[in-house]
């Protein structure tokens, strides 16, 4: 559309593009490149019918009446691309295979009816231990990023195991030196149940928060 601002006949732009979001970009971006500055007037209509097109002409309304939408096409055009394509290229990359980010996913059609493609392969259906359980209601509500990209890449439920494994291998590890540091004994367990009950306790506790803090919630 070549510029109509040193044409003295045209007084305005008025502008058909489809009644909506993305009809409205369209123009918008046009006329922008095209360095044009006259008022704008627009077509909205949702037929094609001679009738409807006739009374549409007779209710043109100011291009600054559909300025919100415009904005608003601009910026989920800009999500799309912010975050759409370029998370798509970063976890497809990271994990190498195609996860795609965002509002728009590549639809499979069933019948008349166009599905995303969102179907996971069956995952172990292994019940996990506490430290797996732990991590898993932490990455569910405080790092839902990784969550979703471990749910994606089917990597969540062995992640889950190796991270519930290693909390028992450490806490197998660190116990028997806690232990010794401590002076609980077999004696004392002999001697004095009750006092050897607490200290395992308070051992397992002690044990229990590096733990987390190094595994789980990290």
């Amino acid at each position: 559309m070549p510029s109509s601002n040193n044409v003295r006949k045209v007084t305005s732009e008025n502008y058909p593009t489809d009644a909506g979001r993305e009809g409205e970009l369209i123009f918008r971006t046009v006329y922008c490149l095209a360095g044009c500055s006259k008022p704008i007037l627009r077509l909205w209509i949702s037929s094609m019918e001679d009738d409807a097109i006739r009374s549409g002409f007779q209710q043109l309304k100011s291009g600054r009446d559909y300025d919100g939408l415009h904005q608003s096409a601009l910026c989920r055009a800009k999500a799309d691309w912010l975050v759409g394509i370029n998370a798509t290229r970063y976890f497809s990359l990271t994990y190498g295979r195609t996860l795609n980010i965002g509002r728009v996913m590549s639809p499979t059609r069933s019948g008349d009816y166009l599905i995303p493609d969102l179907s996971l392969t069956e995952q172990p259906q292994a019940p996990l231990g506490k430290y797996g359980r732990m991590r898993k209601d932490y990455l569910k509500e405080h790092r839902p990023v990784l969550w979703n990209s471990l749910l994606l890449s089917e990597r969540l439920y062995p992640h889950l195991r190796e991270i519930d494994e290693a909390a028992n291998n450490r806490l197998e590890q660190m116990m028997p030196e806690l232990m010794k540091s401590a002076g609980v004994t077999e004696a004392l367990k002999a001697s004095d149940p009750m006092k050897w009950v607490g200290l395992m306790n308070t051992l397992k506790a002690q044990a229990e928060e590096t733990i987390l803090t190094e595994l789980v919630f990290s």
